[in-house]
């Protein structure tokens, strides 16, 4: 990585932990109103990392849709070329997908020293186990957020593009999302009573939700390296 990707890459991150110092504490926040007035054994029995394990995903989400409408202007303006832009976003991404799912934990590891709040993830049974799970949504995280930036690069050139982006997220979504679920995620009933994934260990999902990362990442780099900045 150049010296000016490094230094976007910082750039980028720092902005982004800006945005997560409002994102992590109201969730916190809502975390708590929720097990002090709902009064359900899974809702109370659930960590707030478990809780926020799917929150992060739609909030990188959100953080990969605001990328290029925020950052390429100013970058490109800076010097930079589109290929730093590109390559210091998605490293940013994997920072922040850390950062996140790091702080995540750390509250959750607070809130679990107190009788009030639950310690489980519903979804696992605990050991490696959990483990594998975290690891599974933390790669679908990154996922997330390259949707995002994916979409936003898709409408920076134009409503259909923008529209072809969207199209293409649902199907990677759903399918990762059925990869890594036991019970079938993909909210299709049709789909997911194939249970089409039920053979599939964990290593295997892995390695598909990686091929998936190296496709986005590479239809990205396609895109963005001839795109055309809107004269305002």
């Amino acid at each position: 990585m150049s010296g000016k990707s490094g230094l976007a890459t910082m750039d980028y991150s720092k902005e982004f932990g800006k945005w997560s110092m409002w994102y992590i504490p109201i969730f916190a926040l809502v975390y708590i109103i929720l097990n002090v007035f709902i009064r359900e054994s899974e809702l109370n029995d659930m960590s707030f990392f478990a809780m926020a394990l799917s929150a992060n995903r739609v909030y990188m989400l959100v953080l990969g849709i605001l990328a290029v409408y925020t950052f390429l202007e100013w970058s490109l303006s800076l010097g930079l070329t589109r290929k730093d832009f590109f390559r210091a976003m998605v490293s940013a991404g994997v920072i922040v997908t850390l950062l996140v799912t790091a702080a995540t934990a750390a509250i959750s590891f607070v809130f679990g020293l107190m009788p009030w709040f639950g310690t489980g993830i519903p979804e696992v049974s605990g050991g490696m186990e959990t483990i594998v799970h975290v690891g599974g949504y933390m790669l679908s995280t990154l996922l997330y957020f390259l949707g995002g930036f994916l979409i936003s690069v898709g409408f920076y050139r134009g409503f259909v593009p923008g529209m072809g982006t969207v199209v293409l997220n649902i199907i990677l979504f759903m399918a990762t999302d059925v990869m890594w679920s036991r019970e079938g995620a993909a909210g299709i009933p049709a789909i997911d009573s194939l249970d089409l994934m039920s053979g599939m260990n964990m290593g295997a999902a892995a390695v598909m939700t990686l091929a998936v990362l190296a496709i986005v990442c590479a239809v990205l780099y396609y895109t963005i390296r001839d795109i055309p900045l809107k004269i305002k």
